[in-house]
């Protein structure tokens, strides 16, 4: 467990150099450290492990380096950057006296012959540094040792910049055209749109100061989901692609060490239009709180313009969060809203079945009384009332039965037996 624990802090000490802060505190590399900056080498730097910085003091930098333009000074100073571990004890104590280094400039893919390689020699203890091509000038050698952290991080002076046959007259001038580029890249739609809508015009005007060009493939276009882009209004268009541009330089490896969003040339007082960047292990992703984007290649890195191609369009959350404001490409119309349905009409009822006729009680039975006990009033015409006969109680808890059962008829019966004897006694009784 311990060692597991010793290995991580390692691991997290090895990738926490940063070059610009170990040289702000040297004033005397103070325009190399600049120069690290405006290029975003300094980037490339801080993203690798095990690596020597061959530095120059302020002086060499105004007389070698000021008048070059800036897409050529990141070229030589990508150069100064050695892929390996080189302090002053290793450098004093080649094997043979002789090795080549691979450089930064070679990791970038677009050295030429064997421009992104130096040879390094020891020549009777001075240490000479030379570009690796055929007929390259040796003026350049170690002086000084600035700062070491072992295995991760060595910082050495040299005395003048290594010559590169080449590479100070190759570089990609700044008014390059970046819609030439972006269509041999394979985004004709995005500089077919930027073209036509005007905002070609605005990516031209920061070349010089500094641009970044997120350039959507030409399949991104047709992908599930989009807005349908004949209903969107023109000037949305515009600040859709507005939103593919930053007003910096932000190659890949300086993308992936931002830590927070950053603007866009459609950022304004309406709205912020920010993308945030991710590294996800060798790639970057954009996000944008709608969608997100994968870089996938630079097609243009000319300091201090570089065009990236990205593998999805970019929609800003400021116009496309509300999904319902632009339908994405094929679906229907939204339908206006519909009146509140009315309460569900009552289900029509089972029809009620006929009531089925129900054998009353039977009524109790009792002693019919005497004709002396009942009382018989005469009424106004002189007839005497017939009684009725009170209902017979039930002799036990049987269930009712429905009509047509015999002791219910015998007891309707028996009642008009007593009726009719009562009211013949009375007749009687009257004569």
């Amino acid at each position: 467990m311990l060692s597991l624990t010793t290995t991580l802090l390692l691991l997290l000490s090895a990738s926490a150099h940063n070059i610009t802060h170990i040289l702000s505190d040297l004033p005397d590399y103070a325009e190399y450290n600049k120069l690290l900056t405006q290029t975003k080498v300094a980037d490339e730097v801080n993203a690798r492990q095990t690596i020597t910085v061959l530095v120059l003091k302020n002086s060499v930098v105004n007389s070698a380096l000021k008048s070059q333009p800036l897409d050529a000074v990141k070229a030589l100073l990508s150069i100064h950057v050695l892929l390996d571990y080189f302090d002053s004890d290793k450098l004093h104590n080649l094997t043979d006296g002789f090795i080549t280094a691979t450089t930064l400039y070679q990791a970038s893919g677009v050295a030429q012959k064997r421009n992104g390689f130096v040879n390094i020699t020891d020549v009777k203890g001075k240490v000479f540094f030379a570009s690796a091509t055929e007929g390259s000038n040796t003026t350049s050698y170690y002086t000084k040792p600035v700062k070491s952290e072992p295995f991760n991080i060595s910082v050495v002076e040299i005395s003048a910049p290594i010559d590169a046959p080449g590479v100070l007259t190759s570089a990609t001038p700044p008014d390059v055209n970046l819609t030439a580029a972006m269509e041999k890249a394979g985004s004709r739609k995005f500089a077919s749109l930027v073209e036509k809508l005007g905002v070609a015009k605005d990516f031209d005007a920061l070349k010089a100061k500094g641009l970044t060009v997120f350039a959507p493939r030409d399949d991104a276009w047709q992908a599930k989901g989009l807005p349908d882009w004949a209903k969107v209004k023109e000037e949305d268009l515009r600040t859709v692609l507005r939103y593919h541009a930053a007003p910096s330089y932000y190659p890949v490896a300086t993308l992936k060490g931002l830590k927070e969003k950053f603007i866009t040339l459609a950022t304004s007082g309406s709205g912020k239009f920010e993308i945030d960047p991710e590294a996800s292990g060798d790639f970057v992703l954009l996000k944008t709180g709608v969608d997100t984007a994968r870089v996938v290649s630079a097609a243009v890195d000319s300091a201090p313009v570089t065009v990236l191609l990205i593998d999805s369009v970019l929609l800003p959350v400021e116009l496309f969060g509300n999904s319902s404001a632009h339908p994405p490409s094929g679906s229907p119309p939204s339908p206006s809203p519909s009146p509140a349905p009315k309460s569900p009409a009552p289900s029509p009822k089972a029809p009620t079945p006929s009531p089925q006729p129900v054998t009353p009680t039977p009524a109790p039975a009792v002693k019919p009384p005497t004709p002396s006990a009942l009382p018989a009033p005469a009424t106004p015409s002189g007839e005497v009332p017939v009684p009725v006969a009170a209902p017979a109680p039930v002799a036990d808890a049987e269930p009712k039965k429905k009509s047509g059962g015999s002791r219910g008829s015998g007891g309707v019966l028996s009642a008009l037996v007593w009726a009719l004897v009562i009211g013949g006694a009375s007749s009687m009784l009257l004569f």
